[in-house]
């Protein structure tokens, strides 16, 4: 993730803090963690997590923060354990939240910049609610061929 991951998408702090571009370790030895990792990890409460140490992919460093669970999977899974790092080198993609009555504008400001920064990487978007809605709409439908199915089993074994 990188320094503003919690602000962009309203994930409660439940204890500890943010990353922070100001802290220079902050991207070398630093992590947080959700509530549900605190508990496999044996860590105790949310605050007792606090400068625990972790070793992850190589990287080790302290826990810093924790934050609520929240689901980051389908909605059916149960909430796993998660724990988040600043690599800059994994950076792939940007997220950002739009507060516009116009986004067709926006996109295409936030295009014209991504060119000028980027321009031998393509400009692609998405919107993550849409995304979203495609995904359980994905679902819905396989749960429909899943009915159609049964019943014609049932309808056989009749």
């Amino acid at each position: 993730v990188d320094y503003d991951f919690i602000e962009t998408y309203s994930l409660n702090l439940v204890a500890g803090r943010d990353f922070d571009i100001d802290m220079g370790t902050d991207h070398t030895n630093a992590f947080i963690i959700n509530e549900q990792a605190a508990k496999e990890f044996n860590f105790g409460k949310p605050n007792e997590a606090i400068g625990k140490e972790i070793t992850l992919e190589g990287k080790t460093g302290q826990v810093i923060g924790v934050v609520k669970d929240f689901h980051y999977t389908s909605l059916r899974s149960a909430i796993g354990s998660m724990i988040m790092d600043v690599q800059v080198s994994f950076f792939s993609a940007i997220t950002m939240r739009l507060n516009t009555r116009n986004p067709t504008a926006t996109i295409a400001l936030i295009e014209e910049k991504w060119k000028e920064f980027f321009p031998e990487k393509t400009f692609e978007y998405s919107f993550i609610d849409e995304s979203l809605a495609s995904n359980y709409e994905n679902e819905r439908r396989l749960g429909n061929i899943i009915g159609i199915f049964a019943s014609l089993a049932i309808l056989v074994s009749c």
